[in-house]
C-alpha cells in the first residue's frame, strides 16, 4: 500500500476496535458458473437475503458495472427461481448483456425465457428487438418490434417499438415501408405520437421520414416533411439535424448556391450551441458543398477549420487528408508534399502535445514514487531514472511552451520531483512559480502546502507558518482540500508555531483542528474508564438519602468527611458532574486537614473533566502533582495529564508527562506503567520522532514481565507498534532503503500474528505484513502474491471489522494491479478486471462501508473505468460517491464535468 495511505491508517497509532457484530452478509462474485463470497455472520431471513441480493445487482447495473450485474441477476435467478423478481432480473440481465454487446446472449436470453415473461412480455419483446437491431440483423428486429405491436396493443413501447421497426426498415435499405410506417396517419407510430407528442422519438421519426423520403429520392417532399418541423420546439441536436438534412435535400436537387447558404447557417447554429463535433460536421459539409461549386480553395479553408487543436485527433486528420487531396488536385504537389510531411510529423506517436507530456510525466513521478516512497521520509531519496525522466518531461513541455494552461501544473510536479530528490531551495522555487501561475483550485492548495514544507525543512519558519496559515485561510472551506490534507497542514501550521513561540498561532490551529478534525478514538481510554465506573455504581439516589439522614442525625461524627466525600462521589458515579463539583469543592473548604483530601481533590479534577470543563481539570491535576506527588493516585494525575496534551496535540508535553510516569521510582509498577511508555511512544510518532519512538517500544517490550497473561495485549500492541516505527524509518539504513524499513518491520509484524494469534493485533498485523511485502515487491515482485495472500486472510477473518475488511479489500485492489500490470493478454485484463471488483465491493455493499476507505476505492473503481473510456460508469460512480459522501460531492461534480466532456470528445 502506499505510504501516504499507511501514514493515514496509522498517523496516530491506533486503530478502532473490532466491530464483533459487523459481518459481511453476502456478495455475488461469479466468474465462470456460480461461486459465492461471502463473511461468516449472522443468519438472516430469506427474503431479506433476496432484497438484498437483487439490490446489490440493480445498484451494479445503475452504476454501468454490467459485466457484473450480469453475473449477479443470473446467480439471483439461479438462487431464487420462483422468486416474483425471477422475470426482472431476467429482463435486466439481458439489458446488461446488451450495454456489453453481447448480443447473442441477450437474444438467447430472452427468446429462451419469452415463456415465463408473464406482464413483462412485451418489454422482452421490445428488447430482443433492441438485441436483434444492434447486432445488425434488421430483418428479425422488424418482425420483432412488428410482433410486439400486433401482440400487445396496449403497451407502453408502441412508440418505441413502431420506431424501431421503421428504423430497421431503413437499415435494409426498404426505404419505403419506412417512410410508409411513419407517415401513415392511422399507422402506430403516428397514433403513439399523438399521445406522446413531446417524447424525443417523435422528433426522430419525423426526421428519420425525411431521410427515407431522401433516400427515396422525393427531395421535395423530404424537404417539405424537414419545413414542417417547428423549428422552435426542437432540441439543439435535431435544430441541427434538420439544417443539415435541408442542406442535403438542396445538395442532392443541384440547388448549390441554396445549400452553400443554408451551410453558413448550419455554421453558425453550430458555433453558437458550442458544440466541436457539430461543427467539424458542418465545416465537412460546406466544404463538400464548395468543391461541389468548384471552389477548391474556398473548400480548403473550409477544411482548414477542422485542422485545429480543439477538432478531435481523427477529424482533425481528416481535414488535413481533404486538404492534401485538394493540393494534389490542383497541382499544388509543393504544397501537398510540405502538408504530407507535416501530417507525418504531426501524427507519429500523438505524444507531443502539453496535455500529453503532462501526463507521462505525471505517469512517471508516480512510478517513481512507487518504487522510491520508502525514502521519503528521511529526505534520501534516490535519483532513479524514473524520476529524472518525470522531471526532464516537465522541463520539456516548459520549454516548449513556456505560457501553456499546463504550466502551473507543471510545475507543481515540477516541485514534488525536487522534493523527493531532496533538493530543497529548488523545490521551493518550483512550488512558489506553481502558486503564482495557478488558478483557484486544488492544485494551488496543494502548491502552497508543499511550499510551506519546503520553507520549514529549509529553516525558514515565520514564511513558513504564513504560507501554512494562508492554506488554510484560502481552502477551509473546499471539501476535496479539507478532506484530503487541510489537517495536516493545520499540524504543520500548530508545529511551525511551536517552534516560533507563536502562541497565540498555535492556539488557533490547535482550535481549528480540534472542531474540524474531533479525534474520537483519543478519548477512548476516558470515555472507558467512564463506562467502567458507572457500571459500578450502585444505586445512587438510595445512597444520598441515606447518606444526607447520617449528616443531619451525626453532624459532629469523625465519620462525617467520609460520609460528604461519598455523598459527592454518589453523583459522580450517577454522571451529574456539576452537583459533585459543587459537593467536592465545599468538602475541600470544609475538611482541609483531612487526610482524605487527596481523594477528594482527585475526584474534583475528574469531575471537572468529565464535565467537559478542562480548563478547571488541567490546573486541579497540576496542583494535585504538586502537593501530593507520593499519593497512590498520583500515576492516575500524571497520566491524565499525558493524555490531556496527547489530545490536544501538544505531543511534545504529552511524551514527557508519560516519560515522568514510567520513570518515577516512587510509583509501584503497574499495568498502566507499561501503558504510560506505550503511549510515550504514541506520542513520539506523532510528532513524527520515528526512532525515539522505536526505542519506547524495544524498552517496553524487553522489561515486560515473562508470561504475564495481564500483559499479553500490551505486549502484542507493541510488537505491532513496532512494526510501524520501522515503517517510518525507525532503524533506517540507507544503503538497504526498503530492508531496513519494511524488512525489518516484516519481522516485527510476523512476530505478532505467529505469538499472539487470538489477539486482535494480528489480524492487524496480517494487514500490516501485505503491505510490506507490497512496498519490497519493488525489489522481488514476486513478493505482490505474498501481499494478495496476507490481505485475503484479512478479509476472512471474522474479527475483522467494517474498516479492517475495507482497508485490506482497497489493498488488494490494489496488489491485483500491480500484477496485472507485470502480465499480458487475457491473464492482464483478468486481474485488472478483479481490481476494480475489490474496489468496487466497497463501494457497491450491503454494509454501510468505511468513509475514508468508501473515498478511496470509488475514486479507484472511478479511475479504472476512465482508464477503459467507460464514461458513464465513472460519472455513475463519482455520483454515487457524492450521494454517500455529501462533502465530496463539489469535487465529484467536476470529475463528472471531466468525464463527461471526454465522452463528448469520443463520440465526436
Amino acid at each position: 500500500m502506499p505510504i501516504h495511505l499507511i501514514k493515514r491508517a496509522t498517523a496516530d497509532m491506533s486503530l478502532p476496535p473490532p466491530n464483533w457484530g459487523t459481518f459481511l452478509l453476502c456478495a455475488f462474485m461469479l466468474c465462470s458458473g456460480l461461486r459465492s463470497y461471502a463473511q461468516p455472520g449472522p443468519t438472516l431471513p430469506a427474503d431479506t437475503l433476496e432484497t438484498s441480493a437483487f439490490g446489490v445487482a440493480v445498484r451494479s447495473f445503475q452504476d454501468g458495472i454490467y459485466d457484473r450485474a450480469e453475473r449477479e441477476l443470473e446467480a439471483f435467478v439461479h438462487l431464487y427461481p420462483g422468486s416474483g423478481r425471477a422475470s426482472e432480473a431476467i429482463l435486466l440481465q439481458a439489458q446488461a448483456l446488451i450495454k456489453q454487446q453481447k448480443l447473442l446472449g441477450s437474444v438467447s436470453l430472452l427468446n429462451t425465457n419469452l415463456g415465463r415473461a408473464g406482464t413483462l412480455a412485451d418489454q422482452y419483446l421490445f428488447w430482443l428487438g433492441e438485441s436483434y437491431r444492434l447486432s445488425t440483423n434488421y430483418d428479425s428486429a422488424a418482425e420483432t418490434f412488428a410482433r410486439l405491436i400486433r401482440e400487445y396493443p396496449n403497451s407502453v413501447r408502441l412508440l418505441e417499438s413502431s420506431y424501431g421497426e421503421a428504423q430497421a426498415r431503413f437499415k435494409l435499405k426498404d426505404y419505403g415501408k419506412a417512410a410508409e410506417l411513419l407517415q401513415s396517419p392511422n399507422g402506430v407510430f403516428r397514433t403513439a405520437v399523438r399521445k406522446r407528442a413531446n417524447d424525443e422519438l417523435a422528433t426522430r421519426g419525423e426526421l428519420l421520414l425525411a431521410e427515407a423520403l431522401y433516400e427515396k429520392g422525393d427531395y421535395a417532399v423530404a424537404e417539405q416533411q424537414l419545413l414542417a418541423l417547428p423549428e422552435k420546439d426542437l432540441l439543439p441536436e435535431f435544430k441541427w439535424w434538420r439544417l443539415y438534412h435541408l442542406c442535403q435535400v438542396q445538395m442532392a436537387s443541384r440547388r448549390l448556391e441554396e445549400a452553400l447558404k443554408q451551410s453558413t447557417n448550419l455554421l453558425a447554429f453550430a458555433t453558437a450551441a458550442g458544440k466541436r463535433t457539430v461543427q467539424t460536421e458542418s465545416i465537412f459539409l460546406q466544404g463538400k458543398i464548395l468543391e461541389l461549386l468548384d471552389r477548391p480553395e474556398d473548400a480548403a479553408k473550409a477544411y482548414a477549420l477542422n485542422d485545429a487543436d480543439s477538432v478531435p485527433p481523427e477529424a482533425r486528420k481528416k481535414a488535413v487528408m481533404k486538404s492534401i487531396e485538394l493540393s494534389l488536385t490542383q497541382q499544388r504537389l509543393g504544397d501537398a508534399s510540405k502538408k504530407m510531411e507535416g501530417f507525418l510529423k504531426q501524427y507519429p506517436e500523438d505524444n507531443s502535445s502539453d496535455g500529453v507530456l503532462l501526463a507521462l510525466g505525471e505517469l512517471r513521478l508516480r512510478q517513481a514514487i512507487s518504487g522510491a516512497e520508502s525514502n521519503i521520509t528521511n529526505n534520501l531519496v534516490s535519483s532513479t531514472n524514473l524520476l529524472q525522466q518525470a522531471l526532464a518531461t516537465f522541463d520539456q513541455l516548459l520549454k516548449n511552451n513556456s505560457k501553456s494552461p499546463q504550466a502551473g501544473k507543471a510545475q507543481l510536479e515540477r516541485g514534488w520531483c525536487l522534493w523527493l530528490d531532496g533538493k530543497i531551495p529548488e523545490c521551493i522555487a518550483a512550488f512558489k512559480v506553481a502558486t503564482e501561475q495557478l488558478s483557484f483550485s486544488v492544485d494551488l492548495a496543494e502548491a502552497r502546502f508543499k511550499l510551506g514544507d519546503g520553507l520549514f525543512r529549509q529553516g525558514d519558519l515565520t514564511n513558513a507558518l504564513a504560507t501554512y496559515q494562508q492554506v488554510v485561510k484560502d481552502f477551509g472551506s473546499v471539501p476535496r482540500v479539507k478532506n484530503h490534507f487541510l489537517d495536516q497542514a493545520l499540524y504543520q501550521m500548530l508545529r511551525t508555531a511551536i517552534d516560533l513561540n507563536d502562541l497565540s498561532a498555535a492556539s488557533a490551529a490547535l482550535k481549528t483542528l480540534l472542531e474540524d478534525y474531533p479525534e474520537s478514538s483519543l478519548s477512548g481510554s476516558s470515555t472507558l474508564l467512564l463506562g467502567q465506573k458507572l457500571a459500578r455504581a450502585g444505586q445512587p439516589s438510595q445512597a444520598r438519602g441515606l447518606l444526607s439522614e447520617f449528616t443531619k442525625k451525626f453532624p459532629d461524627s469523625e465519620l462525617r468527611p467520609q460520609a460528604e466525600l461519598a455523598f459527592a462521589r454518589s453523583y459522580f458515579q450517577e454522571g451529574q458532574w456539576q452537583p459533585a463539583i459543587e459537593r467536592y469543592s465545599d468538602w475541600v473548604s470544609q475538611f482541609t486537614n483531612s487526610a482524605l483530601r487527596p481523594q477528594a481533590e482527585a475526584d474534583r479534577a475528574w469531575a471537572y473533566f468529565r464535565s467537559g470543563d478542562e480548563t478547571n481539570a488541567l490546573p486541579l491535576f497540576t496542583n494535585f502533582l504538586a502537593r501530593f506527588p507520593t499519593n497512590e493516585l498520583a500515576p492516575q494525575a500524571k497520566y491524565w495529564l499525558g493524555d490531556y496534551y496527547f489530545r490536544h496535540g501538544d505531543f511534545v508535553s504529552a511524551e514527557r508527562q508519560y516519560q515522568d510516569f514510567f520513570q518515577n521510582p516512587n510509583w509501584p509498577v503497574t499495568p498502566l506503567t507499561y501503558q504510560a511508555r506505550m503511549m510515550a511512544a504514541r506520542a513520539a510518532f506523532a510528532r513524527e520522532a520515528y526512532r525515539d519512538a522505536g526505542k519506547y517500544l524495544q524498552e517496553l517490550i524487553n522489561i515486560l514481565p515473562p508470561d504475564s497473561k495481564g500483559l499479553i495485549e500490551i505486549e502484542a500492541e507493541a510488537s505491532f507498534r513496532l512494526g510501524d516505527a520501522f515503517t517510518q524509518g525507525f532503524l533506517y539504513d540507507p544503503v538497504k532503503p526498503l530492508d531496513s524499513r519494511f524488512g525489518e518491520a516484516l519481522n516485527a509484524f510476523s512476530h505478532v500474528k505467529d505469538k499472539f494469534p487470538a489477539s486482535r493485533w494480528a489480524l492487524l498485523a496480517w494487514g500490516r505484513i501485505g503491505d510490506c511485502h507490497f512496498q519490497l515487491a519493488v525489489q522481488d515482485p514476486a513478493r505482490y502474491e505474498q501481499a494478495r495472500a496476507a490481505y485475503e486472510i484479512v478479509l476472512k477473518s471474522p474479527l475483522a471489522d467494517v474498516t479492517v475488511r475495507n482497508r485490506a479489500e482497497y489493498a488488494l485492489g490494489m496488489v491485483l494491479e500491480k500484477l496485472a500490470q507485470s502480465r499480458e493478454g487475457p491473464e492482464a485484463t483478468s486481474l485488472y478486471k478483479s481490481a476494480f471488483e475489490r474496489y468496487y465491493n466497497i463501494v457497491n455493499s450491503v454494509e454501510a462501508a468505511d468513509p475514508f476507505w468508501l473515498k478511496e476505492a470509488g475514486l479507484a473503481a472511478a479511475r479504472m473505468k476512465e482508464e477503459q473510456k467507460e464514461w458513464e460508469s465513472a460519472i455513475n460512480i463519482y455520483n454515487r460517491l457524492s450521494t454517500l459522501l455529501p462533502p465530496l460531492r463539489p469535487a465529484m461534480e467536476k470529475k463528472m464535468d471531466k468525464a463527461r466532456e471526454q465522452m463528448r470528445v469520443e463520440k465526436g
